[in-house]
């Protein structure tokens, strides 16, 4: 402990006395440390930590997929019932689906997102009420009071966090909605909501319709896998109670649907989104903190050959080689652990910034901090890096001992004094090569998304989202004539040049696979080979503007007009790819399509270019238009597409006025641009490029660094047969090859490795790769042509000073 203390003494006056090197050790590290501390607190809490109401990891979701659609769908009632009484290896299964009302104030409407639950879904997951109580089975029986519960979020927001809310009532849509408690803040699953309501306050789930109908689905479903019951157990039972309910009814289940249903753990399901991009950035951050070490390794390396006399000093006295390595160990492990803690610093700086980026993948971004898995994570990370950067130079092949009882003639490098700075520095080149190569991969990506023909024009494009008030407009017919009156109120808007109507729009964040979008089509007179067998397409409503609207090319036939209105002709437009697909080759304009099983026809009056409607990286899908004022179902959401002369500044402000002008109950829910969608579209991927580009440009100045630093010292220890060859007539250019020899085969060497390392690098990052393969040569060759090119840039400035030294100079001063 006394030579503990006294090593501790001496490294810190030493410090003092030449703090440079120091500093830039620590420095060098707490950047490294501040980064992996960072990510891994991201990876931590959306990844590895189990969500505070599933700590056992019991927690399901049941999943019922219709394999022609290539998607999940929703379950109905009926089947949630069936369910809920047959299966035995998950108990307490609990509904949750969740509807956009209005609650009614005295100046302004407000929409709200609620949840609309069994009365113990807040049980099952372990969720207590903040204030107040929660949902009780007399909650949930026919003509019991509306009641709701208030998310933390939504209280805070909108009440200010006022206790007394608890028993006041709201009016929302039609009636007036007792507050009953109020729920702590945790992370909402499936989703966001600002209230809660039993199943019994949903119009639509309490609708006889609802209820005796297998057709309807429109609820999730929840529970916990019973004592005893794996998941692949609980999974294997779904299955077969699934078989049991379809073979029953066979009209609602028709074969070539692909019915099914399976069991996911919840866990699993909320940190899927998230677990690719943090593991490429925490594989990065990993290669950045090795580089560092490899840095601080070679500066030991420096400073331990610097400090030979003293060294040799110490074995003259009779300290011996473990003496030493423990003093040189206590030295790097003080500086390390003196980083970690500033790193831990930096990181939790970093968190809002960090949370933010990680919102685009998962809702438990909130839950991102730094806590004692972490800490210790930082601890360990810089417990590991101080005895690698201690013992490795420590514990090379040739023993300390040995190298300081070698003379300290200078005139030649001794080979095992460089080896080691070598290997450091060519580890570093490798490193800094995978992660531009990283780099250059997802920019490339990136640029050919950009570059992408979206098939409409998204600039100066706003979107006014309404969803609709229900109890007011629960019909068809109340329906259309407020979309009527919506787009001409649209239309009157200052600056407006162009407005249309739709179910959805583009890049508006729903998945391809989202079966309110999806119909199965029927087609008459199909030409390809299936002979137009029934396939499921995405169906979007639209009015008759729309494709003038988004510059949308009308390719053959015409586009809708006001004349194809609910007393007209059924008719439809389909897309290049939908003709191409039934058509090829052919004439799809007078043909005719089903959506609802060949109960109705529509006529085909034309072919439109293909939009790309998800996503910049979609392929295009076959893709159908009708008329909105010839729905034959409810459209969930109204969306008002507006172009505009460029002056939007008022936009937002006059869309909802207008609208409450229509109607004062009725909320407009957000105003989005499609410019903005575009840029979220690449938002994510740009972020993670932007940050592989910051570690590969750190790591090429380091890098840089040690080339130089290398090729410096051997020009110190060869100054006096640098100065005896410009004696015997060597000339400049001479001389500098001879040392830029060096820089080439450390570079050389280091690109080796790295190119094997891309590999790696390429596989992990194959996901996330949009047209560009994960060895890309293009990439390859310029990352190849920067990092040798700098590096020899590096190596060639200690090589021009070399070639200046005065042999007279050189020979006297050695």
């Amino acid at each position: 402990m006394k030579d503990l203390l006294r090593d501790i003494v001496f490294t810190l006056r030493r410090f003092v006395r030449r703090p440079g090197p120091a500093l830039a050790i620590i420095g060098t590290l707490a950047v490294a440390i501040a980064a992996n501390t960072a990510v891994f607190s991201a990876f931590n809490s959306l990844v590895l930590e189990k969500l505070p109401y599933d700590t056992d990891g019991t927690l399901v979701s049941l999943k019922q997929v219709q394999k022609l659609k290539g998607t999940d769908v929703p379950f109905s009632v009926k089947e949630a019932i069936d369910y809920r009484d047959q299966i035995r290896g998950v108990r307490d299964v609990v509904e949750y689906h969740t509807m956009t009302f209005t609650i009614l104030g005295e100046t302004e409407s407000t929409k709200v997102q609620v949840g609309v639950v069994s009365n113990n879904f807040f049980s099952v997951l372990g969720v207590k009420p903040l204030l107040g109580r929660g949902f009780a089975p007399d909650d949930e029986v026919t003509g019991a009071e509306p009641v709701v519960l208030l998310s933390h979020d939504f209280w805070m927001r909108q009440f200010a966090g006022d206790k007394g809310i608890v028993n006041q009532s709201l009016r929302m849509n039609d009636k007036l909605h007792r507050v009953i408690g109020v729920l702590p803040q945790y992370v909402q699953f499936p989703g966001p909501n600002d209230l809660y309501m039993p199943t019994i306050g949903c119009p639509f789930r309490s609708s006889d319709r609802a209820i005796n109908t297998r057709e309807i689905r429109m609820v999730n479903l929840l529970g916990r896998l019973a004592p005893g019951t794996g998941l692949e157990a609980g999974a294997a039972e779904v299955s077969s109670v699934a078989s049991r309910i379809h073979e029953a009814n066979p009209q609602s289940y028709p074969a070539e649907a692909g019915f099914g249903s399976t069991l996911v753990s919840v866990q699993e399901e909320t940190s899927r989104g998230a677990r690719p991009t943090f593991v490429v950035l925490f594989a990065a951050t990993l290669l950045v903190m090795v580089l560092a070490c490899a840095n601080v390794a070679n500066l030991l390396v420096t400073q331990q050959l610097q400090r030979r006399k003293e060294l040799t000093v110490r074995v003259a006295v009779g300290a011996a080689r473990g003496r030493i390595v423990r003093m040189l160990l206590t030295e790097s492990l003080l500086l390390t652990l003196v980083g970690g803690a500033l790193g831990v610093i930096l990181a939790h700086a970093a968190l809002g910034e960090l949370a933010q980026f990680a919102s685009r993948f998962s809702q438990r971004a909130t839950e991102i901090a730094i806590d004692g898995r972490v800490l210790a994570f930082a601890f360990g990370m810089s417990l590991l890096a101080g005895l690698a950067v201690g013992l490795l130079p420590a514990l090379s092949r040739t023993s300390i001992v040995t190298a300081l009882r070698e003379s300290s003639d200078k005139s030649t490098a001794p080979e095992h004094r460089q080896r080691m700075r070598r290997i450091l520095v060519a580890s570093q080149i490798a490193i800094t090569f995978v992660l531009l190569v990283s780099t250059g991969l997802m920019t490339r990506s990136i640029l050919k998304l950009q570059a992408r023909d979206l098939g409409f024009e998204p600039t100066d494009v706003s979107v006014a989202v309404l969803q609709w008030n229900w109890s007011k407009y629960p019909g068809l017919d109340q329906q259309h004539d407020f979309a009527r009156r919506f787009e001409g109120a649209m239309s009157s808007l200052p600056g407006a040049t162009s407005v249309a109507l739709a179910s959805s729009y583009p890049l508006d964040g729903l998945s391809e696979t989202n079966p309110l979008e999806r119909v199965d089509l029927h087609v008459q007179g199909a030409t390809n080979a299936a002979g137009g067998s029934v396939t499921p397409v995405v169906v979007r409503q639209i009015s008759a503007s729309y494709f003038s609207t988004l510059h949308v090319s009308v390719m053959q036939g015409r586009a809708f007009t006001r004349d194809d209105d609910e007393r007209a002709e059924l008719v439809a437009v389909v897309n290049q790819k939908l003709a191409d697909t039934y058509w090829p080759g052919g004439q799809a304009v007078a043909q005719f399509v089903s959506v609802d099983g060949g109960k109705t026809w529509r006529r085909v009056v034309g072919v439109v270019g293909n939009e790309r409607r998800y996503g910049l990286a979609e392929d295009v899908k076959p893709q159908l238009y009708l008329p909105v004022v010839q729905s034959l179902t409810n459209i969930a959401t109204l969306n008002a597409l507006i172009r505009t002369n460029g002056a939007t500044a008022q936009l937002e402000q006059g869309i909802r006025h207008a609208v409450h002008d229509l109607d004062p109950e009725q909320a407009v829910d957000k105003v989005v641009s499609l410019d903005q969608l575009l840029a979220n579209a690449v938002s994510a991927p740009r972020v993670v490029a932007i940050l592989l580009g910051s570690f590969g440009g750190a790591a090429l100045l380091i890098t840089l660094a040690g080339v130089a630093g290398v090729i410096a010292y051997s020009v110190s220890l060869r100054t006096r047969e640098i100065g005896i060859r410009v004696a015997l007539g060597a000339q400049r250019s001479e001389v500098v090859w001879m040392i830029l020899r060096q820089g080439i085969v450390l570079t050389a060497g280091g690109l080796l490795f790295g190119y094997l390392a891309s590999i790696v690098a390429g596989n992990l990052l194959a996901a996330s790769l949009y047209q560009v393969g994960r060895f890309d040569l293009v990439t390859l060759l310029g990352v190849t042509v920067v990092v040798a090119a700098a590096a020899i840039i590096a190596a060639w400035i200690p090589a021009r000073m070399a070639s200046s030294v005065n042999p007279q100079i050189a020979i006297r001063a050695l």
